[in-house]
């Protein structure tokens, strides 16, 4: 995965901005946009999600930790609270709903209806934000240690119930597999089927 491969909206370089003035720790929650972006390239399809939603899903990931900035505790919440505060030069209050929504969905409880503000959208935003809820949330497991480790995501089909996750790293990943294995399960009930993680080495050269 590579930066290059990041798609440089408005809106995403306009959380970047705010990322950079409020997030205690770039390093994690850039790793955790590559990693759902690539998410993004990899379920796109599978979830009907269209290349719109990637801004959003690429600026949430920028912002979801944010909150920390307030308190560990509840950082999610705060992280929401946050982006719907500052704002984003150049995002409609819609956009912005939904990045808040997304930012507060990726720990904890999955999306509902007493979340703010994602009870306040309509039916077809809040099927779009649980989608983009399940990529971010297993983006940020698959960095739970903060160190940047997973360089690589591909998934195959095991079979007709089961779908491998691949993960590509120098590095073990322990402490990732059990992020994946605590944040997984909305996506596995989005799509129906049993997700697994497999890691790869990854030698320096080959």
């Amino acid at each position: 995965m590579s930066e290059a491969n990041t798609h440089k909206a408005p809106l995403v370089i306009a959380a970047e901005k705010l990322m950079f003035q409020l997030e205690p720790e770039p390093e994690h929650v850039l790793q955790v946009r590559k990693n759902a972006v690539r998410l993004f390239e990899l379920f796109a399809n599978r979830l009907h999600l269209d290349g719109d939603s990637l801004p959003i899903l690429e600026a949430a990931a920028l912002l979801h930790d944010i909150g920390w900035s307030v308190s560990g505790k509840g950082h999610h919440k705060h992280s929401a609270k946050l982006i719907l505060s500052h704002g984003l030069p150049g995002s409609s209050e819609r956009e912005l709903k939904l990045i808040a929504s997304l930012a507060r969905a990726h720990r904890k409880s999955v999306p509902c209806a007493k979340h703010m503000p994602y009870g306040s959208l309509g039916g077809n935003d809040q099927d779009l934000i649980r989608k983009l809820a399940a990529l971010v949330r297993i983006a940020d497991g698959l960095d739970r240690s903060h160190c940047s480790r997973v360089q690589d995501i591909d998934i195959y089909d095991d079979n007709q119930h089961c779908l491998v996750l691949i993960v590509k790293s120098v590095w073990p990943l322990e402490v990732e597999k059990f992020g994946f294995a605590k944040k997984k399960g909305l996506l596995e009930e989005l799509l129906g089927v049993e997700l697994r993680l497999e890691v790869h080495d990854v030698h320096e050269g080959d």
